[in-house]
């Protein structure tokens, strides 16, 4: 047996994304169009 430690066991840690968040069920290929929406 190998001792590993606990943080190793338990997989990647969680991380805090901040950002822009949109919904939406329509691709919007242009650009700048987007960009007004945000």
């Amino acid at each position: 047996m190998v001792p590993t430690s606990l943080s190793e066991m338990n997989g990647p840690q969680p991380e805090i994304r901040y950002g822009i968040i949109a919904s939406g069920n329509t691709l919007i290929k242009d650009a700048a169009t987007r960009d007004k929406l945000v």
